[in-house]
């Protein structure tokens, strides 16, 4: 879902027009970051918490270059503080995405204290293979030893 909430705004709405480009930036990632998991700001909600993005841009206090990595740490900074049950602070966590959105993943988690490693990109199409296999959704065998990996 944090996915989508950020494509909304990117791509349907005036804070996506006051955004330019959408690389580099950690320390405006950082920011963001850092805003969403604030203790007092947090209890205001994620809505008042998405409002800063336009405030910041439209009284020039971040780069309009920036906004895109701020709402990118904005975000995941929140889903991160809203649910600390959901990650192992002690074995840490492992998360499975794109290269890009797994190294944001890795840096906001390693913000808030938890270690985390990036899987193999292909565990999602490999354990997915494994699944249709074990239904016997398949009615073959591959011939290559990268699924058994």
């Amino acid at each position: 879902m944090t996915g989508e909430i950020f494509a909304v705004p990117c791509e349907h709405s005036l804070l996506g027009r006051t955004m330019k480009g959408n690389v580099g930036h950690a320390h405006c990632f950082k920011q963001g970051h850092d805003y969403a998991t604030n203790k007092s700001v947090n209890n205001a909600g994620l809505l008042q918490q998405l409002f800063s993005v336009r405030t910041l841009a439209l009284f020039n206090r971040r780069p309009a270059k920036g906004l895109h990595a701020y709402l990118s740490g904005l975000l995941i900074g929140y889903e991160i503080h809203a649910a600390p049950e959901a990650f192992d602070h002690a074995s840490g966590v492992t998360i499975i995405t794109e290269t890009v959105l797994a190294n944001r993943y890795q840096r906001a988690l390693g913000y808030s204290g938890i270690s985390a490693t990036i899987a193999d990109e292909n565990v999602t199409v490999i354990g997915l293979f494994r699944l249709a296999q074990a239904a016997t959704l398949l009615q073959y065998k591959p011939t290559s030893n990268i699924m058994s990996s």
